[in-house]
Parts: structure tokens; C-alpha cells; sequence
């Protein structure tokens, strides 16, 4: 895997369709800026109430900044935009995929997922779900794995509906007097070992 992303979509990979209208498409140095529109106008819609406008500011400063983005990228993160038409409304920010000889039993851990508001409660958010499970798939990758703030109760509950699982609790200082209060969930990819069909009992 090179540490040097591209500049923008990978051509072989650009707009997969994954919906009736929505497409992503693999992210590179040149969405930064997009990166930090949508962070910022998903961000200040939906933690007002479950955290302070002060931790907000903090963390979109010390996550989105140029720099940090920048920086995961050059790491081997992954960063994803989902688009309607030309449209963007969301991406998604997946932590660095093992080498396929480390693969087996690894989750593909998911760190940021966001749609603009707009696009909230729409369907859009699920097909997003079942499009990461696939990509999970084929990275051969057999978990996905989550946090989420313990507040959010919406997003608790399109995950839970979605089949993932609490597997742990976190309270993490991130600096200057702030926490991450989260819940940890995980979803088994489907077909692998100890996968449920969502909705089949404990």
C-alpha cells in the first residue's frame, strides 16, 4: 500500500455507484478543503446539546485542520466522499487497512462519518452502511468497528437497527479540559464467523 495518496479520485475507483443517487468515491489531498466544509456544517447541526460549542471548536480544529488532514492521509488513512449528482453530502474516514497477510480477524475501523444535514434521515446514511461493509469485504477484513458519542442517540440508533453491537465504553481526555464520552460498537461483516442477521436475537 503506498503512503502517498492521490491528489484526487483514483480514476479506476471514481464513483462507484452504491445507490439509485449516490456514489463515493476514494478521497486524496485535494478534498481537504471539502473534508472541512462538511466536518464543520455536520458538526455545528448536531453536537450542540451533547457536547459544549467550546469542545467543538477544539476538535474540529485539532481533527480537520489542513495539517491533520493532511497528515492522515500521508499515514494511509482513508477518507471517502459521498455524492448525489455533483452534489457532496457526507464522507466517511477509515483508519489505515492492515497489509492482506495481517488481514485475517482485523476490524476496518471506522472514525468519521457525516452527512450534511439535509440529507439526514433519508436512507442515505444506511446505504453508506451496507457500501462500507462491502468495501470491509473486500479489504478481507471480517469486522467494522465504531465509536460513537453516548449522547447521540439518533446515530445509536440507526447503528443498533443497522446490527452493531456494544462491545465497549470509553471516556478518553483529549486535552484542555475535554473528554470523548463514547460507546464502542462493532457489526461482523456479513458471512463471516459469528456474523447475525440484524434483527435475529442476542
Amino acid at each position: 500500500m503506498s503512503a502517498h495518496p492521490s491528489s484526487g479520485p483514483e480514476p479506476e475507483r471514481a464513483l462507484p455507484r452504491i445507490g439509485i443517487d449516490l456514489q463515493v468515491r476514494k478521497a486524496g489531498t485535494a478534498d481537504v478543503a471539502l473534508i472541512r466544509e462538511l466536518a464543520g456544517r455536520s458538526w455545528h447541526a448536531f453536537y450542540p446539546g451533547m457536547i459544549s460549542m467550546p469542545q467543538i471548536h477544539y476538535m474540529l480544529r485539532q481533527m480537520y485542520s489542513p495539517r491533520r488532514l493532511q497528515a492522515d492521509l500521508l499515514r494511509g488513512a482513508h477518507y471517502f466522499v459521498a455524492e448525489t449528482g455533483d452534489r457532496p453530502i457526507g464522507f466517511l474516514g477509515c483508519d489505515p487497512t492492515p497489509e492482506p497477510t495481517h488481514a485475517s480477524g482485523q476490524p476496518l475501523v471506522l472514525q468519521r462519518f457525516y452527512l450534511v444535514p439535509e440529507f439526514q434521515g433519508r436512507g442515505y446514511g444506511a446505504v453508506l452502511l451496507g457500501w462500507l461493509e462491502e468495501h470491509a469485504r473486500g479489504l478481507g477484513l471480517d469486522r467494522i468497528r465504531l465509536r460513537v458519542n453516548k449522547h447521540n442517540h439518533r446515530a445509536l440508533r440507526a447503528y443498533r437497527r443497522a446490527g452493531y453491537r456494544l462491545v465497549d465504553a470509553l471516556i478518553e481526555d483529549i486535552g484542555e479540559g475535554h473528554v470523548m464520552d463514547d460507546y464502542v460498537l462493532e457489526r461482523r461483516v456479513a458471512g463471516s464467523p459469528g456474523w447475525r442477521r440484524p434483527g435475529a436475537g442476542p
